[in-house]
C-alpha cells in the first residue's frame, strides 16, 4: 500500500510561480518584440527566473545603464499585473502526437508543468533583476 501526501498550499504557490513565468513570456514579448525567445526557466521559491535567448538584432538596455534597466524591468512587470488584472483561463491540451500545449495570456508553448486555472490566480509580480548572461538575457521575478 501506498500512501502520498500533498502540501497544497506549496502545489499552489509553485502553480501561480510556474504560471506566472509563462505570463512574464507574453508581457515581453510585447515590449521586446520578437528578438527574445523563450528559453528556460526556474519557478520555484528560492529563485524564480525565466531565461530569453537573444537574436542579433534584439532591443536590449544598455546593461551598465541602471535606470535603463529599472525602466524595462518596470514595464515588463506593468504589462504583467495588466494581464493579471484582465484575467484569462490557462488552457492546457494534448495533441495527437501526445504533446501537451499550455496557452497563458494567449501565448502557447509546450509544457508539462502545473499552473492555476485563471490568470487572477497569480496575484502579482515583482520583476526583481534583469541580467544579460552572454547572448541571453535572465529576467528574475517573485510572486505576491
Amino acid at each position: 500500500e501506498v500512501e502520498q501526501c500533498v502540501d497544497a498550499d506549496l502545489r499552489i504557490r509553485h502553480a501561480r510561480l510556474h504560471s506566472a513565468g509563462h505570463l512574464l513570456d507574453v508581457a515581453v514579448a510585447t515590449i521586446c518584440g520578437t528578438g527574445w525567445e523563450p528559453g528556460k526557466g526556474y519557478h520555484f521559491e528560492d529563485g524564480p527566473y525565466v531565461e530569453y535567448a537573444l537574436a542579433t538584432d534584439a532591443i536590449v538596455p544598455n546593461m551598465q545603464d541602471s535606470g535603463a534597466k529599472a525602466a524595462l524591468c518596470a514595464q515588463i512587470e506593468e504589462a504583467t499585473n495588466a494581464l493579471i488584472t484582465s484575467g484569462g483561463a490557462v488552457d492546457a491540451k494534448i495533441d495527437s502526437s501526445g504533446m501537451r500545449t499550455v496557452t497563458v495570456g494567449g501565448l502557447g508553448c509546450p509544457c508539462g508543468g502545473t499552473h492555476v486555472r485563471n490568470i487572477t490566480e497569480i496575484g502579482s509580480v515583482k520583476v526583481t533583476q534583469l541580467q544579460k548572461k552572454k547572448k541571453n538575457m535572465r529576467l528574475s521575478y517573485t510572486i505576491a
